[in-house]
């Protein structure tokens, strides 16, 4: 890829485990992210800010997983519905935290969601949010995911990239790229440099996010990089067009 700038608008996917504290399971001994992080979402602002003084326009997607899972809360008391609800709202409590550490690291930003909690947080409209972009200059966070019960945060990233006509998707984890297999699991794990949509869907072994959302993604050719979060400049050079982690495309 060219290190010219490529992308204009670029949706940042963040999942919730990338915004939590770093915990041991006790019943494990595993590592798991809990709460909300703030030093590392100000880390990630301080990021984000690059794009900013590049002109490139951004929104970010949050998942809530280092909050609630809505497939861990169910159970008989508690149905696949309502677990859904749970984690829908704890992508709202993220949006929230998130949107709070952007404002007090100085970067103009509106956190919306898009569900009703007027009391909180403002509701994510698509005209208020190309306002956002294009006048104002600000990053929007959305939460929410799609609004509705039975989809992934995947689902909802893909939902506003291409409602809002975005060049590209970032999904930022814990991993450099995407593999044939589990590069934790298996230290001869090979990563793609990039890869086809078909692949990406129809091969069992390869996660790069839900299916449904990657469809989404082919149908109207918006490109995904999947790339580490945590490595300094990544994000913006993955928006100048730079080659980083693995593109979907």
């Amino acid at each position: 890829m060219s290190n010219q700038l490529s992308y204009k608008r670029v949706l940042l996917k963040l999942s919730g485990e990338q915004l939590g504290r770093v915990a041991i399971d006790p019943e494990t001994g595993n590592e798991i992210q809990v709460g909300f992080d703030a030093e590392r979402a100000r880390w990630i602002a301080g990021e984000v800010k690059k794009l900013i003084d590049q002109q490139i326009q951004i929104v970010i997607t949050v998942g809530g997983g280092n909050f609630v899972r809505g497939a861990d809360v169910t159970c008989d008391l508690i149905s696949p519905t309502e677990g859904d609800e749970a984690g829908i709202l704890a992508t709202v409590l993220n949006a929230t935290l998130l949107g709070n550490v952007f404002a007090h690291s100085g970067i103009p930003v509106r956190a919306t969601s898009k569900i009703d909690i007027p009391a909180f947080i403002d509701r994510y409209t698509y005209r208020r949010t190309i306002h956002d972009l294009e006048q104002k200059g600000r990053v929007v966070i959305i939460g929410g995911g799609s609004g509705q019960t039975g989809f992934t945060s995947d689902m909802g990233a893909l939902n506003a990239a291409t409602t809002l006509g975005c060049d590209l998707v970032i999904k930022a984890t814990k991993v450099d790229g995407v593999y044939d297999s589990d590069p934790v699991k298996n230290p001869s794990a090979m990563k793609f440099a990039s890869l086809d949509y078909h692949t990406a869907i129809t091969d069992p072994a390869i996660r790069v996010m839900d299916k449904a959302a990657l469809g989404m993604a082919a149908e109207h050719n918006i490109p995904i990089i999947v790339l580490e979060l945590t490595k300094e400049n990544n994000i913006l050079n993955a928006a100048l067009g730079k080659s980083i982690g693995t593109i979907v495309q």
